[in-house]
This record gives structure tokens, sequence and C-alpha cells, in this order.
């Protein structure tokens, strides 16, 4: 029922935004904003982002939204994460498979933080546009995670196939075969 779709979000909101409710509730009404979850719970969810306590399960909540507002959210929450979080952020990104976000995602496959780097490349390879497969194929692997970024790259060669760009996806294959 949409009208008690709404009602529960909108106390499910409340009950986020109050400074009184605990870590635990926090967790629950995230997990719940998954199902009910609307852009009108972006800004509680942003905020969130900001504290340590609360970032994941704010980031999981936003990855699980739909809609642009939430995206728009995780892409301003690459300048302002560090660490786990911001990989976490780029991992959200990546599930979304957020075209919009590659550019910026090429620029941490340099990232001296592994796990950062890591994640620009698991996430470029699902967001699988000719642009991140020219991110990737320019990607140069950190020690121990060549088969990361081989694995990425043909994961995008294989989603361009499948996709409305199959010349694309041939030359990536090329490209590979060649290395």
């Amino acid at each position: 029922n949409p009208d008690q779709k709404k009602a529960v979000a909108e106390r499910l909101g409340a009950l986020l935004a109050d400074p009184a409710t605990s870590l635990a509730t926090k967790q629950f009404v995230c997990e719940q904003l998954l199902l009910v979850g609307t852009d009108a719970h972006v800004p509680t969810l942003v905020k969130m982002l900001g504290d340590p306590k609360t970032a994941e399960m704010a980031r999981q909540a936003l990855q699980g939204i739909p809609g642009d507002a939430s995206l728009q959210a995780l892409r301003e929450a690459l300048a302002s994460q560090k660490g786990r979080a911001l990989a976490g952020v780029i991992n959200s990104l990546g599930i979304r498979r957020d075209a919009a976000s590659a550019a910026a995602l090429a620029q941490r496959l340099g990232d001296a933080d592994a796990e950062v780097a890591a994640a620009a490349v698991e996430a470029l390879g699902r967001i699988a546009t000719p642009q991140a497969a020219q991110a990737l194929m320019a990607a140069t692997a950190p020690a121990g995670a060549e088969a990361a970024l081989f694995d990425a790259r043909l994961r995008a060669a294989e989603r361009l196939a499948a996709g409305p760009d199959p010349k694309a996806a041939l030359d990536l294959y090329a490209k590979l075969l060649a290395g």
C-alpha cells in the first residue's frame, strides 16, 4: 500500500533525525530505508556520513535509495570521505553503476590508500562504460593487485559486449589479449 509505505517512511525519517535515537535504532532504520527510503531521507543520511559511528549505515542506505538525489549525495561524498569510508562510497557508486562518477573514480585508481584504489578498480569494472574501460586500461595495478585489475577489465568488456556498444568491447578484448 503506497500510503502506508509513505507513512512508515516518514516515521522512520523522524526517528533517524532525532538526536536522542540510539545507534542500534539508527542502524535498524537505515536497513528499513533500503525498502521504503526516498529522496526526503537523503539530507539526514548525508549528515550521518560525517559521523564515523553512522557513516557506514548511512552510505548503505543511500546506496539502496533509488533516484538521483542519493546518487548525487554519494558523488559528493567522494570529496569528504577518507580511507575505508571512501572505499565504501566508491563501492556504492560501482554497485549503482553510476556512469556520471566514472571520471572521479578514475582519479582514485592511483590513490595511495590501496583499499581506495582497489575499490575504484572494482567500481569502474562494474560501471563498464567506454570511459570506465579506458581508465582501467590505462591504470597500473599495484603489486599484488594485477588479478583484480585484469578481472575488472574483463568484467567491463563483458558488460560492454552485452550493451549498446559492442565495438568498444571488441577493442577492449583485443587490448586484453595483446597484453
